[in-house]
């Protein structure tokens, strides 16, 4: 693990802000698992940290919010396997997020959400109803790229 990753497991925000100062590239940086920052963050069920993470993770590095350590499994894929609906409904708040993905073992956010024991249903319930708002934004957000697109094509004619 590299020092980002230990100041993510021990919630310093502080020295993560300055590391990530002298070095962008930082956000980058995986586990031996393949685990981003944001992976860690979950694991630790660090709050404060994912929010940070979600906040600063530079536009160009969002893909990383969807990344897939060794296992598959994105940050969204661990809250579920922890059963903590309020880092999952932190991480389904953010428009970024991929609640679809399928890990190695074919299975959803959903698919796990589904299977938990300690949620409540209201909690399941509020869960799905996220992940289909998530979806339905990230729909909407492709179509009206591809429109700009198209509009942009035509005027360049």
């Amino acid at each position: 693990m590299y020092a980002f990753h230990i100041a993510t497991q021990n919630g310093d925000i502080k020295i993560m802000e300055k590391l990530s100062t002298v070095c962008p590239d930082v956000f980058e940086l995986l586990t031996s698992n393949g685990q981003t920052a944001l992976h860690v963050a979950v694991r630790s069920r660090k709050k404060d940290v994912i929010e940070f993470l979600l906040k600063t993770l530079p536009s160009d590095l969002s893909l990383l919010i969807n990344k897939q350590d060794k296992d598959g499994n994105t940050a969204l894929h661990l809250a579920c396997n922890l059963e903590d609906h309020e880092i999952i409904c932190m991480l389904l708040h953010d428009e970024r997020v991929n609640g679809f993905a399928l890990n190695k073992d074919g299975l959803t956010a959903s698919d796990i959400i589904q299977s938990c024991k300690n949620l409540e249903e209201s909690q399941k319930v509020s869960n799905f109803y996220e992940l289909s708002r998530n979806r339905y934004t990230n729909k909407a957000r492709k179509k009206h790229s591809k429109i700009v697109l198209i509009a942009r094509k035509e005027l360049t004619y």
